[in-house]
């Protein structure tokens, strides 16, 4: 499981941060992530109906897990949201309780279901991953 402390700024505008502060003999530990997307319209749809506000949007999310010798249980809630400036349409939250299995010594697949926590989330979804490390 890739674990270990992060500061950077993704190709999207975001300011990530993550601090799972996980010695050998702990067991479980927490993450938190914040970050901003800022929206530059470049161009205008044909129809001002399908043109979405250039809002930006404010993301966070915290989460914990806890590890298990093939594995680890885990759960995030995130929050985003864009109505705070420029007329946003968007607020969402979802808590997402999710397992991680390391198939092998260099294989995970790790699968979650993001349960809708607002009006405007979906109800669930399902979302998966697999990890090859090398």
């Amino acid at each position: 499981m890739p674990i270990g402390g992060e500061t950077f700024l993704s190709s999207n505008g975001q300011i990530h941060f993550s601090d799972p502060t996980c010695p050998d003999s702990v067991k479980s530990s927490a993450m938190d992530q914040i970050g901003v997307n800022f929206v530059q319209r470049v161009r205008r749809p044909a129809e001002a109906d399908d043109a979405e506000p250039a809002a930006p949007e404010l993301a966070v999310g915290v989460g914990f897990f806890t590890l298990f010798s093939r594995g680890a249980l885990t759960m995030e809630f995130n929050w985003n949201n864009n109505k705070w400036n420029h007329h946003g349409i968007e607020n969402t939250a979802y808590a997402t309780p999710g397992v991680l299995w390391r198939v092998a010594r260099n294989i995970e697949y790790g699968v979650g279901v993001p349960v809708g926590l607002s009006r405007q989330s979906d109800r669930f979804d399902i979302v998966w991953s697999l990890v090859f490390e090398f």
